[in-house]
């Protein structure tokens, strides 16, 4: 079924465009690395302050209400930018072991992020450091599953 799904994505217009397009797909995927470093980087710097390593002095949620609308950016930059690069090679990525993991691992750090990390900037310090470094290994897993898509897939 997801085959299917798969071969409909690629054979869309705008799929093709992307594939038949010189500039396309370089110039989406370029626009989805710089939407990862500032999801990366407004996270990474709010972990860096949960588990006292910069930033000491201005408490954990006020960092992370300054950083929240760089994190919404990234993510929406992401949302956009993902599905197009996924139709442009559909049946190639849905058969590709590190893309289907990074999936998998996106819904956990974004569930986690939200539901659970978000919690803990305001508790107190080994919870706020737990939650930090789980935060830290979910999200390099992300980007490391996703270095992996063309090196390991």
């Amino acid at each position: 079924m997801f085959t299917t799904f798969a071969q409909w994505c690629q054979s869309l217009a705008l799929a093709q465009t992307i594939r038949n397009v010189v500039w396309a797909f370089p110039t989406i995927e370029i626009v989805h690395l710089a939407g990862l470093v500032v999801v990366f980087g407004s996270i990474f710097v709010l972990n860096l302050r949960m588990l006292g390593f910069i930033l000491s002095d201005t408490p954990a949620a006020q960092v992370a209400k300054g950083l929240a609308p760089w994190t919404l950016v990234g993510l929406g930059i992401q949302i956009v930018t993902g599905p197009l690069l996924f139709v442009s090679g559909a049946v190639r990525f849905s058969e590709n072991g590190p893309f289907r993991i990074k999936i998998v691992l996106i819904a956990a750090a974004l569930v986690y992020h939200f539901a659970i990390h978000q919690r803990a900037i305001s508790a107190s310090t080994i919870a706020a450091r737990l939650s930090a470094a789980v935060s830290i290994m979910l999200w390099t897993s992300v980007f490391l599953a996703g270095m992996s898509i063309e090196l390991l897939g």
